[in-house]
């Protein structure tokens, strides 16, 4: 407890009480991460990925002294409701198909398609149709009214990303998701002009000038930061830049229902979000807890009283709501 009274007079308060801490650190976490956190960032500069989980603990622990929810602390909620991404896997669409269901059933609304892994001897166009199959076949198993992302995880060139995101354009995608790892101004150029398909880039930058860059060239539709290399922190700030030029941020993270609560808390402080992935619930039954709190699209936020999640009950009703 000294240490975050400490803090706070590092932040500019200098009160010790604890009511004089809630007032002032609930409310400038930027400054007292910026004053009290800076030998920690410089320490871990070249390990993103730890010092965006310093990041989240920081918050956590000033959530906890104030009594105060994370997405409080962060300014408070632009949100009430954020839509979640399933992120599907597999290498068939028959080994899609069973996730897709499994998600439909429990209430998702909006899907990530992995790309098809191609073969260094395929010809270009044997694997563009093998993409546009596969694309089709999942839109005819969820039906017309649910949405879908193709996720490339940067595998492809500039040169097949353009073609592909052409090719996919009638298919009316969300966006395509990281088609290359290219970044480059004439690189991005060549796919945003020869193609109006939207492009979400970003899980792998941890510098903030290089999204400084991709918004100043007009080259990104949808700002794709990593919340595990970026932290809340650093991904509030990108928000900030994006909003100036009038762009969304959709977060990315691949962890479980921990990311996906720190998502929440993000969402519902950015006045630009759009969407957030999100773990489905592995389980069959529907109306787990999993199942319940994450809904889809347009899923209803619970936010958290005091700092805590509302517990639901778990499968065969074997544990009570609390």
């Amino acid at each position: 407890m000294a240490c975050l009274s400490r803090m706070c007079v590092v932040g500019g308060c200098a009160s010790r009480r604890r009511g004089a801490a809630t007032q002032c650190c609930a409310w400038r976490p930027e400054a007292v991460w910026r004053d009290t956190g800076r030998a920690v960032r410089h320490r871990l500069a070249t390990t993103p990925a730890m010092e965006a989980a310093v990041n989240g603990a920081f918050l956590d622990l000033l959530g906890k002294w104030t009594k105060t929810p994370v997405y409080q602390v962060l300014g408070g909620p632009t949100c009430f409701k954020a839509r979640v991404l399933a992120q599907l896997e597999g290498p068939t669409e028959d080994a899609l198909a069973a996730p897709l269901e499994r998600a439909v059933r429990q209430g998702f609304k909006a899907f990530t398609v992995p790309l098809p892994s191609r073969d260094s001897l395929w010809r270009m166009q044997a694997y563009l149709d093998a993409v546009l199959a596969r694309v089709a076949r999942m839109r005819s198993l969820a039906g017309a009214d649910l949405d879908f992302v193709l996720d490339a995880a940067g595998t492809l060139t500039p040169g097949d990303a353009a073609i592909l995101a052409t090719a996919l354009e009638k298919h009316r995608l969300m966006w395509f998701d990281e088609p290359t790892t290219v970044l480059t101004k004439d690189a991005l150029a060549r796919i945003a002009e020869e193609s109006a398909m939207p492009i979400g880039l970003g899980r792998s930058v941890t510098d903030i000038a290089v999204f400084q860059n991709l918004l100043r060239w007009g080259s990104i539709d949808l700002l794709r930061p990593s919340l595990g290399l970026n932290g809340i922190s650093k991904i509030k700030r990108m928000a900030a830049i994006a909003e100036t030029h009038y762009v969304a941020v959709a977060p990315y993270h691949d962890g479980g229902p921990i990311a996906t609560a720190a998502g929440v808390h993000l969402a519902a402080s950015l006045p630009n979000f759009f969407i957030q992935p999100g773990r489905f619930s592995e389980c069959r039954c529907t109306n787990c807890w999993a199942a319940r709190w994450i809904r889809g699209a347009c899923a209803d936020i619970i936010m958290p009283r005091h700092g805590r999640w509302k517990k639901r009950a778990r499968c065969r009703g074997q544990v009570k709501s609390s």
